[in-house]
This record gives structure tokens, C-alpha cells and sequence, in this order.
């Protein structure tokens, strides 16, 4: 869900500020055997988006769920259980948050927005 607000004393020609949520599946719209390629994939068009809006002078709040890389990372923990150590919920959840923060960053210096 996302809303866009203009400050009540603007004009029509005015940029205004965008609070944006992702959503839990818009990174990674389901769990794929390719997933890592989707995320950058969508973070890509995600980033393309926002220099859109930050060239038309918009102020920009962006967050983001990630239940999908959670329960991915999960499943892969316990199939793997039996050969390394699993992780647990926490740490999961820890671990996709970086890793959809490197997508992130990672395209913001490839577009020039670092």
C-alpha cells in the first residue's frame, strides 16, 4: 500500500511525500528456485521508480516486509539440518533483512542514488 501526500500550504506544482510499503511479497513475489535474481530483478524496477519520484522533487519513505525470504531461509535450515547447524526464526529473519538491504544498496550505487 502506498500514499502519496502533498503539504497542505503547496501548489498544484509542488512535489509532495510518499510513504511506500512494499509489502512482504513485492521483493520476492513467491518463493523461487531463482530467487535471489527476482529480488534484484524487482529491486531494479523498485529503484527505477524512486529516482522517478526524487527527480520530480518527491520526499520518499520506503519499507518493506520480507515473510517470503523468512520462510525460504527456514525451509532451507531445517533441509539442512542434518549436515549444519539450523537457525532459528530470529535469526532468519535477521539475515533476509541484510540481504534485501544489500539489493537495495546495491542498486542505489549502480544508479547513481548512494
Amino acid at each position: 500500500m502506498s500514499r502519496a501526500t502533498r503539504p497542505a500550504n503547496s501548489s498544484s506544482t509542488d512535489a509532495g511525500a510518499l510513504a511506500a510499503d512494499e509489502g512482504d511479497g513485492a521483493v520476492a513475489a513467491q518463493v523461487a528456485l531463482d530467487v535471489v535474481s527476482e529480488q534484484l530483478a524487482n529491486t531494479r524496477r523498485t529503484a527505477a521508480a524512486i529516482v522517478g519520484l526524487l527527480d520530480d522533487e518527491w520526499r520518499i519513505v520506503l519499507t518493506h516486509g520480507n515473510g517470503p525470504q523468512v520462510g525460504a531461509a527456514l525451509i532451507r535450515s531445517e533441509r539442512a539440518s542434518d549436515q549444519v547447524y539450523g537457525q532459528p526464526l530470529d535469526v532468519c529473519d535477521a539475515a533476509t533483512q541484510g540481504e534485501i538491504g544489500y539489493s537495495r544498496v546495491r542498486r542505489a550505487a549502480i544508479t547513481g542514488l548512494a
